[in-house]
Formats: structure tokens, C-alpha cells, sequence
């Protein structure tokens, strides 16, 4: 007989329930029939992370280790924790709860129908359960941040309970989905680590190690997506030029025929190129030019089409045949990279960074000939300023370059070599920045617009989000807003509706929410002030109840969209989480600005500390405030304070400091009645800090305004 008894994807082996709440578990049957669903504790060995209720960790800033409770060493005994009956409607589908679960596991979920079906899922875990959501830099995996992080993957991933519900990309525009298409757990341990999510799984580790307990994270993230994707129907209600889109992506037909065109159209384009490529032949007409470099500033401004970048350099004997890697920062577009000849690497797309290894034996000694075939798409090609081009090499546990296929060949060949190895025979680098050359391959026109499904309004709503819900979860983190940037107005609305639209189908009214404000960049990013208003509009959304918004100004990457410091950013957002969740006495943010007046030709700034409990003595509470920049001067113009008069053009004022007062003033402003702060993509190194470390939310207001 057909077992038609299942749960969701989201219950599978490893997931992590909600402890305290009234935890609801839901899936198929037959129809009509009833289902009993009990869990019970975990046939196990004591040296499992979790027993019962009590973690096998070392809390921070303590030696105890808690160990499993008396008598529940070895094998444990079956123990049944909470049983519970549903019937299965006419659809085949039912739902109940588990009443307030303690923290523990693992823990083994059994469901029995009364036709004698069953089913059986283990590795279940009870602790706080977190929605993470947004775009790339949500979705960013642990690799792309190795290099700075090598400590996580020296130490094997994590020493204590995280699992990470990685859900697969999947949208559909014409009703929520029940179930995902392709969805599983995954603990955070060595051979897991390089594909989770940076932010999850630093944002997991912080909450963990704070509270002892199990953590899960639904991470639901795509690059390149804008908030109306992630947002069904009904909460998009108030915006409906934006469900007007989706409605022409209903049409399968309709997307089968655009996605056809477009492919038809890229295919052409570049045929074209390659066409050309083969009729220009190897004609050395190679120009000059020094990298990195913005093209803009060079003979390639507006270039679209294919180039190709060469340099020589020289190697040394002893580091001649030696292995390691090319480093190479960012480019703009694609790229296919040769060394003497031999292809070592290629990307398609601009963003994520290069580091190719360089195979044994390969560099000889003498000249070397390093070769880029590089795509510009849309006439804003670039080798990126200010990053590394070099080749290296490093310890093997520091370095995340070394693909672990390779890691073994060249830790051997290092340890044959570093008994003989001196800085000043083998140099730790080989430098390829400073004089190139390069000659045109082919000229085109700009590529054709390229077409995304997955950023229409509803689609990853109804493919990603929905079949999570309701699933209970403790809070939402949601780190977005770049793919928003071409209508900022839209964006605090959007994300607004977003909030409430999530809230209803998580079925908590007040679910909190974390947002993150987007970090300072100076790359690929809209013309005009669209991220400056992009994080006005994050700010906004704290006047929605139980929402908190984490300032980042100082923790982004000025030449890259993408900041490797995932790290910080997750935890000042697990900081949020423990004021707002836990209700923890912590202040999550800097200096907030209270109250604007002016006096005179000059204008008056009050600020008070962000981001503490709902306390009076807390809210009203006045911080010193001050500018800083590492070994600078705070009497140093900062040009991050500007004042404009009646017309509107904005000009940088003198700041004068004390406490938490900031005057400023501007000789080219008498009447001043506008102020902002901080109001750009890359504001600068000098930002308005509190004494707890944080830095200020930038602003743009008008003297007399008030501010909570």
C-alpha cells in the first residue's frame, strides 16, 4: 500500500523546533484519517553536543562544561516528551502543536497513521529558531570569506549546535507553493562550511554560544533580488504597480517565450564577438595601460565587447615550478585567465573574486606571460582599484584559496620547500599590478538586457517563503535593499509591507524583526543619493513595533558590494536580537539623534544612546558622542556634517563637539535649513561614534524636527 503519510521538507532530519511556543507541525495523509505524532528522546552516546536539556559546551566566559543530566550517560532510554493527535482534512493535510518544548536533542519525530503508515525523522533539535532573508550579501557563502575568517575552517565549523535550513532557488507567480522543490538541513561542521551562508552561520554561532541552546536558521536568500519578490500578493496590495508585473509572469507560456528571446539574443551577441575575434586573428596592436584601473579613465571608456590584458613578468629559480595562487580582485564583466599559455581559471560574472590556483610546475623560471580574456558587457569595464593582483604563497590552513582537492599535493610540497625557505630568497608574492597592455578583440554593441524571473514581485514569495510558514520561529533578520536602489522611494513601503506580510504568514503579529542597514560601498551602485534614502527607508521601519535596524556604515567595503567582514555585521544584529528577543539590558546601537534646532547661523544636534531596552531611564539617557578615524584628529573636518541654506545645495560645516551636543556651522550657509550626515554611498572613514563602539544612523532633517 502507498504511504501517503509525509511531512514538509522543513521537518527533515537535523531541523531545529522552536522551544517555549506552541510549536506547530503540520503535513499529508489520507484524508479523513488520523495521525499521532509523539517525540522522543534520541537513542544516543553522552558525547553528542546536546542530551536532553542541558548543552556539552563551553559557555563564553566561563570553564564549566555542562555534561549530560545523571543517568543519561551511553545509551539512553526511550523517553516520550510530548504526543499530540490531528485528523487529516478532505485535502489530505493536518496540522497540530508540541506545547512549549524545552531546549535539547536530539530528539526523534515519529508520526503513525491509523492504517498502520508510518514515519520517522531523527536528529531533532529544540532551541530558537531564526528566519534569515535578503539578497547576496545574505546569501554569501562561508568560502567567499575564508581568507579573512581561516580560524573557522581551521577549527572544523562549529563546536556547538547551528543547522542551517538551506533552501534552493524556486519561484513561481501563480500561487504559494506547500512544500520546496529542494530544501534540507545542514549542520555547521567542516564538510558543510564552505556553502552556508556567512552571515547565517556567524549570526547562529553568536545567538548559540550567548544562550546555550540549539539554534536553527531558515536561510531564505538569492542574489540580485529586490524585497517585492519576497513578498506575496496580499502584501503587496498597497502597491499595485507592482503586482501589474506579476500579472504578465502568470502566463507560462508568456515567460517561456521571453526567457527563449533573451537567450536567443545573448547567444547572438555573443557569437558576434567570437566572429570578430576570428577574423581580427592575433594582430599585435597591443596599447598600454597600468592596472588596476577604472576603464572609464582610460581609451576604453564605454568599451563593450572582448579585450584581451597581458603582462610579463619575471620569476625567480627558487620560485620557479611552485605552487599557489593568482589573485586578481574583481573584473568587469567575465574573464578566462592563462598563464604561459595554460587556462587556470574563469568567472562569469563580475562579482565574485578571483583567486585561481596556480598548478605545480607551471611558472618557469625566467619570463612569464600572464593573459586575461575579458567580456565588457555594458561599457563599464574595470579591474578593480584597490585590490590585490599577485600571486602568493601562504600557510595552508590561512589561505582559502587552495581547493581541498588540492590541499593535501600542496601542503606536501610546501613542507618539502619551507626547511630551506627564507623571505629574501622566496618572496611571499609576486606583484602584477603597474604596466600592462592589452588590444581589442572584438567591439559591439552594449549586451542585451539580460532578464531575471526570480526578481519579479511574489515569485520567491511563493517558491521559498511560503512553504516555510507557519513554521515557528522566534524572529526575522532581513539584510537587503541594493537590488532597490533604482526607485529608493518605493523602498520604505515595500519593506513595510514586507514585514506585516511575513508576520501574518509566520502567524505572529509581532514576530520582531532585525533589519540590517546596508554598509557603506562605492561600487555599482545606482547614480545620485539612492543609498543614502535606501537606508533612510531601513531606518523608518523601526517605527513599526518590535522592529530593530543595525548600522553597518563602518563595516562595508568602498570598491566592493559584496564586504567580507560578515562577522561583525552578524553580530550586531545578534545584539539587536538579545534586546529585542531575550529582552537583555545590552544597548545594540550608536548615538541616535534626538532633537535638531537652530541658533543663529548655526544649527544644534542632541543625541541620546540607541538602541537600549524600553526603559525611561534608559531612553532618555544622554551619550558623549565623538568623531573618529584611527590616528586622527576629531578637530579635523570631517565633511560628513553639511548644511544647506533656502536653495539647497549643501555644504560642509565645522563641527564643534560636546557631549552629546554637536553644533555646526558654514561660512557659505547663513541661514542654514536643512542638515545631513553620513548622506553618501562611501561616507568616509570619519563617523560619529558613541562610547559603546557603534557608529551613528545617517540622517538628512530640517532644524525643529524631533526625533524618538
Amino acid at each position: 500500500m502507498k504511504n501517503n503519510l509525509r511531512l514538509p521538507k522543513i521537518f527533515g532530519e537535523g531541523c531545529v523546533l522552536q522551544q517555549g511556543e506552541n510549536t506547530r507541525i503540520w503535513g499529508w495523509g489520507a484524508p479523513g484519517s488520523r495521525v499521532r505524532i509523539l517525540l522522543r528522546e534520541q537513542r544516543c552516546t553522552a558525547d553528542l553536543a546536546f542530551q536532553r536539556r542541558r548543552p556539552d559546551i563551553v559557555l563564553p566566559g566561563t570553564e564549566e562544561v555542562c555534561q549530560p543530566d545523571d543517568g543519561h550517560a551511553g545509551m539512553m532510554e526511550d523517553t516520550v516528551l510530548f504526543t499530540a493527535e490531528a485528523f487529516c482534512g478532505a485535502d489530505g493535510r493536518f496540522e497540530t502543536c508540541f506545547l512549549k518544548l524545552a531546549a535539547g536533542g536530539p530528539f526523534v519525530l515519529e508520526l503513525a497513521g491509523e492504517d498502520g503508515q508510518s514515519l520517522q525523522v531523527r536528529e531533532v533539535y529544540v532551541g530558537d529558531v531564526f528566519v534569515c532573508g535578503g539578497q547576496s550579501n545574505m546569501e554569501l557563502p562561508m568560502r567567499r570569506v575564508r581568507v579573512r575568517f581561516p580560524e573557522e575552517f581551521c577549527a572544523g565549523g562549529a563546536p556547538f549546535i547551528l543547522h542551517i535550513y538551506k533552501v534552493t532557488e524556486h519561484y513561481d507567480f501563480d500561487a504559494p507553493l506547500t512544500d520546496h522543490m529542494q530544501a534540507s538541513w545542514q549542520a555547521a561542521v567542516r564538510e558543510n562550511l564552505e556553502e552556508l551562508s556567512a552571515f547565517s552561520y556567524f549570526f547562529g554561532k553568536e545567538i548559540a554560544l550567548q544562550r546555550g541552546i540549539p539554534v536553527g536558521i531558515l536561510n531564505l536568500s538569492l542574489g540580485g533580488t529586490p524585497v517585492e519578490a519576497w513578498t506575496s500578493r496580499e502584501g503587496l496590495k498597497d502597491s499595485p504597480e507592482y503586482l501589474k508585473i506579476t500579472d504578465h509572469f502568470r502566463d507560462i507560456n508568456f515567460c517561456k517565450n521571453l526567457l527563449a528571446k533573451k537567450e536567443r539574443q545573448e547567444q547572438n551577441w555573443y557569437d558576434s564577438l567570437c566572429r570578430q575575434e576570428e577574423e581580427r586573428g592575433k594582430k599585435e596592436d597591443w596599447q598600454p595601460i597600468t592596472l588596476p584601473c577604472e576603464f572609464k579613465d582610460t581609451l576604453l571608456a564605454d568599451f563593450c565587447g572582448s579585450l584581451l590584458l597581458r603582462k610579463k613578468f619575471m620569476v625567480s629559480q627558487e620560485q620557479a615550478g611552485r605552487a599557489g595562487v593568482l589573485r586578481f580582485g574583481t573584473l568587469v564583466d567575465s574573464d578566462e585567465m592563462f598563464l604561459n599559455g595554460v587556462k587556470i581559471g574563469e568567472t562569469g560574472y563580475q562579482y565574485p573574486p578571483r583567486r585561481y590556483p596556480v598548478p605545480e610546475g607551471l611558472l618557469r623560471e625566467g619570463e612569464n606571460t600572464l593573459e586575461i580574456r575579458l567580456i565588457c558587457r555594458y561599457g563599464t569595464g574595470r579591474v578593480t582599484p584597490g585590490k590585490a593582483l599577485d600571486i602568493i604563497w601562504e600557510d595552508v590552513c590561512r589561505d582559502s584559496w587552495i581547493p581541498e582537492t588540492e590541499r593535501a599535493a600542496f601542503k606536501a610540497k610546501k613542507t618539502q620547500t619551507d626547511a630551506m625557505r627564507t623571505e629574501d630568497v622566496h618572496p611571499a608574492r609576486i606583484a602584477l599590478d603597474g604596466a600592462w597592455e592589452y588590444r581589442i578583440l572584438a567591439a559591439s554593441e552594449p549586451a542585451p538586457e539580460q532578464v531575471f524571473l526570480n526578481r519579479t514581485p511574489t515569485g520567491l514569495y511563493n517558491g521559498m517563503v511560503a512553504p516555510c510558514q507557519p513554521y515557528t520561529v522566534s524572529a526575522a533578520v532581513w539584510y537587503q535593499g541594493e537590488s532597490n536602489d533604482s526607485h529608493p522611494a518605493d523602498y520604505a513601503k515595500l519593506l513595510g509591507g514586507m514585514i506585516f506580510d511575513w508576520r501574518r504568514g509566520f502567524r505572529n503579529r509581532e514576530l520582531p524583526f532585525v533589519v540590517v542597514q546596508l554598509p557603506n560601498c562605492g561600487v555599482d551602485i545606482a547614480p545620485g543619493d539612492a543609498w543614502p534614502r535606501i537606508r533612510e527607508a531601513q531606518l523608518l521601519a523601526e517605527r513599526i513595533p518590535y522592529v530593530a535596524v543595525t548600522v553597518n556604515l563602518d563595516l562595508g567595503e568602498d570598491n566592493d558590494l559584496h564586504p567580507l567582514n560578515k562577522k561583525a555585521v552578524a553580530q550586531r544584529a545578534a545584539l539587536a536580537v538579545r534586546s529585542l528577543v531575550y529582552r537583555e539590558d545590552v544597548c545594540w546601537q550608536g548615538p541616535r539623534l534626538q532633537a535638531v534646532s537652530r541658533q543663529g547661523n548655526s544649527v544644534r544636534l542632541t543625541f541620546r544612546q540607541g538602541g537600549c531596552p524600553a526603559d525611561p531611564g534608559h531612553a532618555a539617557g544622554c551619550c558623549r558622542v565623538f568623531l573618529r578615524e584611527s590616528g586622527a584628529s576629531e578637530r579635523e573636518n570631517p565633511r560628513l556634517f553639511e548644511l544647506a541654506g533656502s536653495d539647497g545645495v549643501y555644504y560642509p560645516a565645522e563641527v564643534e563637539i560636546d557631549g552629546n551636543i554637536v553644533r555646526l556651522r558654514s561660512g557659505q550657509v547663513k541661514e542654514p535649513c536643512a542638515v545631513r550626515y553620513a548622506w553618501a554611498d562611501a561616507p568616509g572613514k570619519y563617523l560619529l561614534y558613541g562610547e559603546n563602539g557603534l557608529c551613528a544612523a545617517p540622517f538628512s532633517v530640517r532644524p525643529g524636527a524631533q526625533h524618538s
